[in-house]
């Protein structure tokens, strides 16, 4: 993702990214994300690391149900931490899916990527399935995203 950002701010495009949560559990790369969006990781390392202390606590328990939970998994100070990266996150154009990955917004349909969105898709109503609120308004506020400024240099580092 680092690189189709840092691609897209050299054509002075606003750029969204929306990787899965799991992205907390790899700290470089989130800090090459991070930085391509331009956000400075002394912002974020002190509730990142309160992050990683959650996911490694009791042998990595909380780690292996990130992918499927999210944030709602979190425990201590890490909730806290990951409201405050998040907010930076958001107002660079970084949104985090909250629940993990996409297919965690609706854990009855048991697929995969693409097929889970056709699913969802030929479902009906998007706008009223019960279901789905935490979705429509994690989507809500992507469509509601306004760029900082659109002609800012990239930021350094990002080759």
């Amino acid at each position: 993702m680092k690189d189709v950002v840092a691609a897209l701010y050299a054509l002075n495009t606003p750029v969204i990214a929306i990787p899965d949560f799991d992205i907390f559990d790899d700290s470089a790369k989130l800090k090459n994300l991070a930085s391509a969006f331009g956000i400075e990781w002394s912002l974020i390392s002190d509730n990142l690391n309160k992050i990683l202390a959650c996911l490694n606590a009791d042998n990595g328990k909380i780690r292996n149900m990130i992918k499927k939970n999210g944030h709602t998994v979190l425990e201590g100070e890490a909730p806290s931490a990951y409201r405050d990266i998040n907010g930076i996150f958001r107002k660079a154009g970084l949104f985090v899916v909250p629940v993990g990955e996409i297919e965690s917004f609706d854990k009855t349909i048991n697929k995969e990527k693409k097929e889970w969105i056709y699913d969802i898709l030929e479902r009906g109503n998007l706008n009223t399935e019960q279901g789905l609120e935490t979705a429509r308004t994690f989507v809500k506020a992507v469509v509601a995203y306004k760029p900082p400024s659109v002609g800012k240099e990239p930021p350094a580092g990002n080759e």
